[in-house]
């Protein structure tokens, strides 16, 4: 059908048409901070402006590095939405912040979440802060300009895996403008490209999977890249290089660069940090009066490994609600986080199982082999996710998996096109499923800034 065929051409514009805006109006309105580990983030990123890509373990719970006390005094200004309930943006605040400059003055920032995650995804907000120190633009400035630039990248980066993606781009469309995405792509987080690198390594992984052709050179090279570089901040990703092992995707390199080398470069790259950060950089990260340590729980599970399961069972019956509420729309932080309307919520589920069936609905898909290597790689990553999680942030012997936050599965959901099978249908009925698909993205753009206004502007009563 014509029009189906139009729209799916026209789907990178019209995912730029939708996101931008958000992208703009969340840099803007969302006050200093107040996205998931923002304030980390920013400070990371700060760091490795000031040519310090490295952080460093400097005591048993302690790891980080130095940064501008400018972003110190923001804190301060906005930490009271932060740690008090129901509390608003005043003209005070407005107009303390305004004033926060970049001192110069450099101290100590125990950040010991994000020291651990490399320089690379941390690239576009540390152009913008580079920019912001010269222009001597505000701190907070500065930050919008880092969320601006740090959006327009992960916006571009996934309009480009929808249009380069052979299956799954309206999984990858729907999925990365849900108010989660879009608020992190709006931030100085380094989430902001591992939600849009995660859409493009899926798309790539497709081309030659559905293709039932080996990869180009191009394919195969950018897709090693993505396995490391995303790896490197979120080692479950890894798993992803399992379908660059299949014989019907690697292609005959010439030269010095055959396959096994390009996968064997990402993973060793890979492993290499993952080595690095556990010797020294990684501390425990004490919480509700939990201390997790990491070795001990390692021991816990070694002398029981059948608990792993009624931890993850437990978990299951505890947080999916939770876990999906938080990958669809739950935007703000600390004392600040605020949610959509239940009706949200059941209707982008809605609209998500009808991406899911107008891929499956679509052209031809992935062999049998490759359709298992895809399941393979989701579902360990999923698994890994929760894991590493009961090691590094849970009690030890616990029995559920604590700290982990619905936005660690929307790159896991961006790559849900490649586990669906074809199945053979009236070009109609696909075109019936996409059509809720291109138009949910309008009660985001209603819905969202309401939130937002109405959570930090509009005084309560």
């Amino acid at each position: 059908m014509a029009i189906l065929a139009r729209l799916e051409r026209g789907l990178p514009l019209l995912f730029l048409a939708y996101a931008l805006p958000m992208v703009i109006f969340l840099s803007i309105t969302m006050p200093a901070y107040l996205n998931p580990d923002e304030t980390n983030h920013a400070m990371r990123a700060e760091q490795v402006s000031h040519g310090a890509p490295l952080n460093w373990r400097t005591g048993p719970f302690d790891a980080g590095g130095t940064i501008d006390t400018g972003l110190l005094s923001l804190l301060e200004v906005y930490w009271p939405i932060l740690a008090e309930a129901d509390k608003r943006v005043t003209r005070s605040m407005q107009d303390r912040s305004h004033a926060v400059t970049w001192s110069g003055n450099r101290m100590f920032a125990n950040t010991p979440n994000t020291a651990v995650y490399p320089p690379t995804l941390y690239l576009p907000v540390t152009v913008a802060i580079w920019i912001g120190k010269a222009a001597k633009l505000p701190v907070e400035t500065t930050l919008i300009l880092g969320r601006l630039i740090n959006g327009a990248v992960a916006a571009s980066l996934t309009a480009l895996a929808i249009a380069l993606a052979a299956r799954g781009r309206f999984v990858i469309f729907a999925t990365m403008l849900l108010p989660m995405s879009l608020a992190q792509f709006a931030s100085c987080s380094q989430d902001a490209l591992l939600l849009s690198g995660g859409a493009l390594l899926a798309a790539l992984l497709s081309r030659p999977m559905c293709g039932r052709r080996p990869a180009t050179g191009a394919e195969y090279l950018g897709a090693a890249a993505l396995v490391a570089l995303l790896s490197m901040s979120r080692p479950t990703n890894l798993v992803f290089i399992l379908p660059l092992l299949l014989p019907s995707v690697a292609p005959r390199l010439t030269g010095r660069f055959s396959a096994l080398t390009v996968v064997g470069g990402a993973v060793a790259a890979t492993l290499a940090w993952i080595v690095w950060v556990a010797i020294y950089v990684q501390v425990p990260q004490p919480h509700s009066g939990i201390v997790p340590m990491m070795g001990d729980q390692l021991r816990h599970l070694i002398a029981d490994p059948l608990s792993l399961f009624t931890v993850l069972w437990n978990t299951a019956l505890m947080y999916t609600h939770g876990y999906y509420v938080m990958m669809i729309a739950f935007l703000g932080w600390g004392q600040a986080a605020f949610t959509a309307p239940s009706w949200f919520y059941i209707l982008a589920g809605v609209v998500l199982l009808l991406a899911c069936a107008t891929e499956v609905l679509g052209p031809p898909g992935l062999t049998r082999r490759q359709l298992a290597v895809a399941w393979l790689s989701v579902g360990a990553s999923f698994l890994g996710i929760l894991v590493i999680q009961y090691l590094s942030f849970s009690r030890v012997g616990g029995t559920f998996v604590e700290g982990v936050q619905g936005r660690y599965f929307l790159p896991l959901a961006a790559a849900a096109g490649l586990l669906m099978p074809a199945i053979a249908a009236p070009a109609a009925l696909r075109l019936a499923t996409a059509v809720p698909v291109l138009v949910f993205p309008i009660a985001t753009l209603l819905t969202v800034p309401t939130m937002v206004i109405g959570r930090f502007y509009l005084q309560a009563g």
